[in-house]
């Protein structure tokens, strides 16, 4: 069971894509269609499982920021707060256990590597090198 209890909504960069509809936000179905998208534009993803609230998440969001600017049309950030109550499919879908949780993805929407904690940004960058070459 996760541990984190309050949420609220945290954009790590601007050029995130996020749901046309942030108020009923994230539910699996918007967040399954944001990363189709990425994939039909031919960009990877790197799918976070966080809190806004939770230290190592935090962490992870001050550390991927900047790195993420790199990668800018090459990938596309996709983020799922775990608090959120329309996001329990999404937590069922994949295998959470702690956050952050990450799962980068090929541009066929294939898992290359996934982590459970806070990633370096030399990691970060191994990690996107590696879904946006295949």
């Amino acid at each position: 069971a996760l541990l984190v209890m309050v949420a609220y909504k945290q954009h790590w960069y601007p050029f995130m894509q996020e749901p046309a509809d942030l108020d009923s936000a994230q539910s699996a179905f918007a967040i399954n269609e944001q990363m189709q998208q990425a994939f039909d534009a031919g960009q990877g993803v790197w799918l976070v499982f966080s809190s806004a609230t939770w230290p190592a998440c935090v962490q992870l969001e001050k550390l991927a920021g900047p790195v993420m600017l790199e990668y800018q049309g090459k990938v596309s950030l996709v983020k799922v707060d775990v608090n959120k109550a329309d996001n329990q499919d999404m937590l069922r879908q994949y295998p959470i256990q702690y956050v952050p949780t990450s799962y980068f993805m090929d541009k066929q929407g294939n898992i290359s590597f996934s982590a459970v904690g806070v990633l370096e940004p030399d990691e970060i960058r191994a990690e996107l090198n590696k879904v946006v070459s295949d």
